[in-house]
């Protein structure tokens, strides 16, 4: 379970990572400390590690990340080593250090919990998982084996995103798009828009959505802007966004990935219906393969006009520090607002009242 928890899945080999700089003196400690805590008896370090290598040989302590790195774990990991001589110093930033696993874990837990609901449930929740796979492995046309005297240049740079739908049972998209098309919240909004219309049967009145945690194309106004539309007309009820810590975002959608990736090693795609043929046969459940050739221009929608009378949405500001938010309709008021947390642990949403995001419908811009 710890694992399960604290690794990241590699979307090459299938592999978890412990990509945070442990040891495995370190997670032997931690171990031993649970089980003290507890109050049970703890293997030997020796068997420790055997046992590891028998039943965990998936799992892995990579000599160099290949994947994004937490940025404060390697700080404070820099700092302990710095510590070595000061020991108040160096107790005090492995207690920063624990305190942060144990909030990207309780995190990570969060999301499992709300997929696990959205199987279980008879049609009243639905969680969706989106996330954009390496161009490096996508390019037109596609050599399992790159010819020397063909520059990476020459080919075209093609995006993958992948959505994972989680309503009873799992249905993968995959939506391919050329360099043309930026990956911007517009982008995004098109593809939560697709998935949505084409929902087999009446749509969950409950949407849990988790995100990469990036404002370029997710965390910004115009993803928010669209789905506080869907929730003041009803389409929605009530919408939670979850965004998993920066460096620990790698999730099951990676697995995808990771198939997409074996598949595509050992085959040539010359022309884009053969490179969906292959990602299509890659997994199963079968993904549906889309390409998009052009997206809703959203963003357009809600910048509006230069007067403060055409605003469709109000800004917002400082919510780079917030990994969940929630939007759905106040009563009585019946008005539309957002709130927002830090993490799934803490109680309170802020503002206590919500922030009155959207401010008007403007249709004929629409």
């Amino acid at each position: 379970n710890y694992f399960r928890l604290h690794c990241d899945v590699m979307p090459t080999t299938g592999r978890l990572h412990l990509t945070d700089n442990y040891t495995c003196d370190e997670l032997y400690q931690i171990y031993r400390e649970e089980m003290q805590c507890q109050g049970e008896r703890y293997i030997q370090y020796s068997q420790f590690t055997r046992l590891w290598n028998v039943r965990f040989d998936n799992v892995v302590i990579p000599r160099k990340v290949r994947m994004g790195v937490c940025s404060l774990c390697a700080n404070l990991k820099s700092m302990i080593k710095a510590a070595r001589y000061n020991d108040s110093q160096k107790e005090n930033y492995k207690r920063l250090l624990k305190e942060h696993r144990d909030s990207q874990a309780k995190e990570r837990t969060k999301a499992m919990h709300h997929r696990d609901k959205s199987l279980k449930s008879l049609g009243h929740y639905m969680c969706l998982m989106i996330d954009g796979m390496d161009q490096k492995k996508t390019c037109l046309p596609h050599f399992a084996r790159l010819p020397k005297d063909i520059s990476e240049d020459c080919l075209v740079q093609m995006h993958l995103v992948g959505c994972l739908s989680y309503n009873r049972t799992v249905k993968p998209n995959v939506f391919l798009t050329y360099p043309n098309v930026h990956n911007d919240p517009n982008l995004t909004i098109t593809i939560l828009h697709r998935v949505l219309h084409s929902w087999d049967g009446p749509l969950p009145p409950i949407l849990y959505l988790q995100l990469d945690n990036t404002t370029r194309e997710n965390k910004n106004s115009s993803v928010f802007g669209y789905l506080s539309m869907l929730v003041h007309k009803g389409v929605l009820k009530k919408v939670k966004v979850n965004f998993l810590l920066v460096g620990h975002t790698h999730d099951h959608i990676d697995q995808m990935f990771s198939t997409f990736s074996k598949k595509l090693s050992r085959n040539d795609a010359f022309t884009l219906p053969s490179l969906s043929a292959l990602i299509s046969e890659s997994y199963t459940p079968k993904p549906d393969v889309v390409h998009l050739k052009d997206v809703y221009d959203f963003k357009r929608y809600v910048v509006g006009l230069a007067s403060d009378t055409d605003k469709v949405f109000a800004p917002l500001h400082n919510i780079s520090f917030n990994h969940v938010f929630l939007i759905k309709c106040v009563e009585p008021q019946k008005v539309t607002k957002l709130f927002a947390k830090q993490f799934s642990s803490f109680f309170q949403w802020e503002p206590a009242g919500g922030c009155h995001f959207l401010l008007r419908m403007s249709y004929d811009r629409w």
